[in-house]
Protein backbone atom coordinates (compact mmCIF):
# COMPACT_ATOMS: atom_id res chain seq x y z
CA UNK A 1 0.00 0.00 0.00
CA UNK A 2 3.43 2.17 0.21
CA UNK A 3 3.24 2.16 -3.01
CA UNK A 4 0.42 4.13 -3.66
CA UNK A 5 0.98 7.72 -3.76
CA UNK A 6 -2.81 8.36 -2.33
CA UNK A 7 -2.49 6.18 0.80
CA UNK A 8 1.30 6.60 1.34
CA UNK A 9 1.33 9.31 3.64
CA UNK A 10 -1.48 7.24 5.73
CA UNK A 11 -0.15 4.23 5.93
CA UNK A 12 3.07 6.08 7.97
CA UNK A 13 0.68 7.29 10.87
CA UNK A 14 0.54 4.24 13.53
CA UNK A 15 -3.27 4.35 13.84
CA UNK A 16 -4.34 4.17 10.61
CA UNK A 17 -1.73 1.35 9.83
CA UNK A 18 -3.05 -0.82 13.00
CA UNK A 19 -6.75 -0.05 11.37
CA UNK A 20 -5.78 -1.09 8.02
CA UNK A 21 -4.29 -4.30 9.38
CA UNK A 22 -7.00 -4.92 11.23
CA UNK A 23 -9.96 -4.45 8.51
CA UNK A 24 -8.50 -5.15 5.47
CA UNK A 25 -8.07 -9.08 6.06
CA UNK A 26 -11.53 -9.21 7.41
CA UNK A 27 -12.94 -7.01 4.41
CA UNK A 28 -11.02 -9.65 2.05
CA UNK A 29 -12.54 -12.46 3.30
CA UNK A 30 -15.95 -11.25 3.31
CA UNK A 31 -15.68 -10.54 -0.15
CA UNK A 32 -14.37 -13.07 -0.63
CA UNK A 33 -17.13 -15.50 0.85
CA UNK A 34 -19.81 -13.13 -0.89
CA UNK A 35 -18.35 -13.79 -4.22
CA UNK A 36 -17.59 -17.91 -3.90
CA UNK A 37 -21.39 -19.34 -4.37
CA UNK A 38 -21.77 -17.17 -7.54
CA UNK A 39 -18.23 -18.47 -9.00
CA UNK A 40 -18.68 -21.78 -7.51
CA UNK A 41 -22.32 -21.99 -9.47
CA UNK A 42 -20.29 -21.13 -12.86
CA UNK A 43 -17.76 -23.83 -12.21
CA UNK A 44 -20.14 -26.33 -11.70
CA UNK A 45 -23.15 -25.31 -14.59
CA UNK A 46 -19.07 -25.17 -16.57
CA UNK A 47 -18.50 -28.49 -15.33
CA UNK A 48 -21.73 -30.11 -16.93
CA UNK A 49 -24.31 -30.03 -14.32
CA UNK A 50 -27.75 -31.31 -15.54
CA UNK A 51 -30.47 -28.88 -14.04
CA UNK A 52 -30.66 -25.97 -11.70
CA UNK A 53 -31.13 -28.08 -8.73
CA UNK A 54 -27.86 -29.89 -9.16
CA UNK A 55 -26.29 -26.26 -9.33
CA UNK A 56 -27.59 -25.50 -6.38
CA UNK A 57 -26.84 -28.41 -4.46
CA UNK A 58 -22.97 -28.76 -5.33
CA UNK A 59 -22.41 -25.07 -5.55
CA UNK A 60 -23.85 -24.72 -1.87
CA UNK A 61 -22.39 -28.37 -0.79
CA UNK A 62 -18.52 -26.65 -1.81
CA UNK A 63 -19.28 -23.73 -0.08
CA UNK A 64 -19.74 -25.55 3.04
CA UNK A 65 -17.05 -27.48 3.10
CA UNK A 66 -15.04 -24.42 2.07
CA UNK A 67 -16.43 -22.62 5.37
CA UNK A 68 -15.48 -25.54 7.06
CA UNK A 69 -12.42 -26.46 5.88
CA UNK A 70 -11.24 -22.42 6.26
CA UNK A 71 -12.20 -22.36 9.64
CA UNK A 72 -10.56 -25.55 10.66
CA UNK A 73 -7.43 -25.19 8.65
CA UNK A 74 -7.35 -21.41 9.79
CA UNK A 75 -7.25 -21.97 13.51
CA UNK A 76 -5.13 -24.76 13.46
CA UNK A 77 -2.92 -22.59 10.81
CA UNK A 78 -3.07 -19.53 12.46
CA UNK A 79 -0.28 -20.53 15.18
CA UNK A 80 1.97 -21.69 12.06
CA UNK A 81 2.02 -18.25 10.25
CA UNK A 82 2.70 -18.21 6.51
CA UNK A 83 1.18 -22.08 6.09
CA UNK A 84 -2.26 -20.80 6.69
CA UNK A 85 -2.42 -18.87 3.44
CA UNK A 86 -0.47 -22.03 1.38
CA UNK A 87 -3.33 -24.58 3.22
CA UNK A 88 -5.96 -21.93 1.93
CA UNK A 89 -4.68 -22.06 -1.49
CA UNK A 90 -4.51 -25.43 -1.51
CA UNK A 91 -7.89 -25.69 -0.35
CA UNK A 92 -9.55 -23.82 -3.32
CA UNK A 93 -7.19 -25.71 -5.86
CA UNK A 94 -8.86 -29.08 -4.53
CA UNK A 95 -12.27 -27.13 -4.28
CA UNK A 96 -12.06 -26.39 -8.32
CA UNK A 97 -10.36 -29.77 -8.97
CA UNK A 98 -13.41 -31.53 -7.23
CA UNK A 99 -15.94 -29.04 -9.34
CA UNK A 100 -13.61 -29.78 -13.26
CA UNK A 101 -13.38 -33.30 -12.45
Amino acid sequence: METLPVLSALVHIPVVRSLLAGVLPGLALRLLLLALPALLGRLVRWAGAASEAEVDFRATTLCFNFQVMARCRGRTAADSGEYWYYACLAWILELLLEVLV
